[in-house]
């Protein structure tokens, strides 16, 4: 026991009791990113503070399902989203990237928090030039133009627009939700880089230099329907109906009462639509289909 208790007298303050687990905590990040430095030859990115466009060598050091974060001698880890790794739509970062992995990537922004966004496609990473939004802040929301698909993104397309007319051309999103009307899983399986594309345009963000489009038919302006001579129907009682679109939640159905002309729109939930269990809707109508509701 005194040579157990000269022993451990002998060690340094670090290695003996509570005080060796907060030396250990503490130190644990510094070393991770030493490693980090040392896969990059040992020494911090140099030329100061990251500009956009700037190109980096930069190691994973976690994988997300929204991307990777890296260490490019930044105060702090930088996001290299899931969109950025690849011209090509990214399933499964794995067969791209891995932990420690030293990879090439371009400053693409940094944010007024100082966090840094890296892309792995240089032409996203140049700064652009300001763009003259305002012929796009005057137009009709109801007036097609003709557009040119860009980049096909796990949320949307980028297309070039030129205004029917005016002959002014500028780039836009079409949010996935404003390809058509039914629900579009994968954008990829609607439209591809360099497709033609008819779009309108919704709405013009000059400040961000933004421009959303949709390639939907605008909405219709409906007239009120008198809902009262369907009190009357009988629950038992079957109307004829055409199925007008298509949500993931279920179909809405345009559809008369018995001795009436005037359709009303009414929604068929996707519990409703068959006895059993309905994983995709379109499996079972499709917009145009005669139904009975």
């Amino acid at each position: 026991m005194l040579a157990t208790a000269a022993a451990l007298a002998s060690l340094p303050a670090a290695f003996v009791g509570p005080t060796a687990r907060p030396a250990v905590r503490a130190s644990w990040g510094g070393l991770a990113r030493g490693l980090a430095r040392a896969a990059r030859g040992g020494e911090e990115q140099d030329g100061g503070p990251l500009e956009v466009g700037q190109k980096v060598k930069g190691v994973v050091k976690g994988i997300r399902s929204f991307g990777a974060f890296l260490d490019v001698g930044a105060e702090e880890d930088a996001l290299l989203h899931i969109s950025q790794i690849a011209d090509a739509r990214v399933d499964d970062i794995y067969d791209y990237l891995e932990e420690g992995q030293e990879v090439d990537v371009w400053v693409k922004s940094v944010r007024i928090d100082g966090k840094v966004d890296l892309t792995r496609i240089e032409e996203n990473a140049k700064p652009r030039e300001p763009v003259n939004l305002s012929p796009f802040i005057a137009d009709d929301a109801t007036t097609w133009h003709s557009g040119v698909v860009k980049r096909v993104l796990p949320f949307g397309a980028v297309v070039e627009v030129t205004l029917s007319g005016g002959g002014a051309t500028g780039e836009g999103l079409v949010h996935v939700s404003q390809i058509k009307d039914e629900f579009v899983a994968n954008v990829a399986d609607e439209v591809e880089v360099g497709k033609e594309v008819r779009v309108r345009v919704l709405s013009v963000d000059e400040a961000a230099g933004r421009i959303s489009l949709s390639m939907r038919e605008p909405a219709v302006q409906r007239v009120p329907v008198d809902l009262t001579p369907f009190e009357t129907v009988a629950p038992e009682t079957w109307l004829e109906g055409k199925v007008e679109s298509i949500t993931p939640f279920g179909a809405f159905v345009a559809v008369a009462p018995p001795g009436s002309p005037e359709p009303a729109r009414g929604l068929v939930h996707v519990t409703q639509i068959s006895g059993g269990f309905v994983e995709s809707i379109e499996d079972v109508v499709s917009v145009g289909d005669d139904v009975k509701v």
